[in-house]
């Protein structure tokens, strides 16, 4: 990691990170506020839940993990004169931290808190390496933070936008924009979040940017085939869909606990975390155990093709293939779905 440095390319990937988030709640809040004014109340109600509790999941986390970073740094060892000034601090100098920290989180600005202070830390790191270290690991838990908000919020967002595009043919600019905008917020909060943990471990090579592309592209198809599915399923069926939805999380969460992961302090905390982390897996696989990758997603995405299939074909044959999109669903369901697969399979 001494050896690395922060590069333009890395900024840029920081930055495009932070807009993309913007732009998903700023696409998703316009939205809400034209079903509030086309007097769509249960749409606008959804499109407001989706936005404002991932918000509040990640704020919490955000400043839980801000709270246990400041213990684990006065229970180290002082060992230089530089540690030994930084615990001498001035109380003013603490106070104004806890109160940025506080603030910024009580207004919904964490992560772009953070991503500032990863901007921060990379550009200082260009003079002295020695912040290098505080950048990776500020962006890795940056992107964690909004990688579990993209999956509780964009990926929701996404479903229902969809749903309503095609139960009440509304094929408007903010609709598609925000589902545009939604789509790719997750694929790229995924694949920053695996270029940050690559990033933090020196066992790992880096991710270079062609990869990293063909990362993202991999994740857009497969996540693009599920929703498509869910949504059209919806359309269709309603509330049969959060049947699916149901059995699916908390299959998947049970599995995520059997696997013991360890991201937080308490055994609770972290049923808590692997029970959002579940929300993840009802859109993409996402890697949160060394061993057995390859099983594992495996198993996933068969199982995931299966649900696809199923909940598609219901749509189809209850008369989706009288639908102008239907033969078109049905091409992007398989072809996109296998698509991502085989672009997946070049990476492994």
């Amino acid at each position: 990691m001494d050896n690395l440095k922060f590069t333009r390319f890395d900024a840029l990937f920081i930055f495009g990170g932070m807009w993309t988030y913007i732009a998903d709640l700023v696409t998703d809040v316009l939205v809400g506020f034209k079903y509030l004014k086309e007097q769509h109340y249960w749409w606008c109600g959804l499109t407001f839940f989706f936005v404002i509790f991932p918000s509040l999941t990640l704020q919490y986390l955000s400043l839980r993990w801000f709270v246990t970073d400041d213990q684990r740094s006065r229970e180290t060892p002082i060992q230089t004169s530089e540690q030994t000034q930084a615990r001498h601090s001035s109380f003013a100098s603490k106070l104004w931290e806890w109160t940025s920290w506080l603030l910024t989180h009580v207004l919904q600005l964490g992560a772009v808190n953070r991503y500032i202070r990863t901007l921060r830390y990379g550009f200082k790191s260009r003079l002295n390496q020695k912040y290098y270290r505080n950048m990776v690991y500020e962006y890795r838990d940056v992107t964690m933070l909004r990688l579990i908000e993209a999956y509780t919020e964009s990926a929701p967002q996404l479903v229902l936008q969809l749903y309503i595009m095609v139960k009440v043919k509304d094929q408007g600019w903010l609709t598609t924009t925000s589902a545009c905008v939604s789509l790719a917020s997750l694929a790229w909060a995924l694949e920053a979040y695996h270029k940050a943990l690559r990033e933090a471990r020196s066992d790992k090579q880096n991710v270079g940017y062609i990869a990293l592309t063909v990362r993202i592209i991999w994740r857009l198809f497969v996540v693009a085939s599920r929703v498509i599915s869910l949504g059209l399923f919806a359309s269709e069926y309603g509330w049969g869909v959060f049947i699916v939805v149901g059995v699916h999380w908390v299959y998947m969460t049970v599995w995520l606990i059997h696997q013991k992961t360890d991201f937080c302090p308490t055994r609770f905390e972290e049923i808590l975390f692997d029970t959002v982390i579940g929300i993840i897996y009802l859109f993409s696989y996402f890697n949160m155990k060394e061993g057995q990758t390859r099983f594992r997603m495996l198993s996933f995405y068969i199982i995931m093709f299966i649900e696809n299939s199923i909940m598609f074909a219901l749509w189809y044959y209850n008369g989706g293939k009288k639908l102008m999109y239907g033969l078109p669903a049905l091409i992007f369901v398989w072809g996109g779905f296998f698509f991502g697969i085989v672009v997946m399979l070049f990476l492994l």
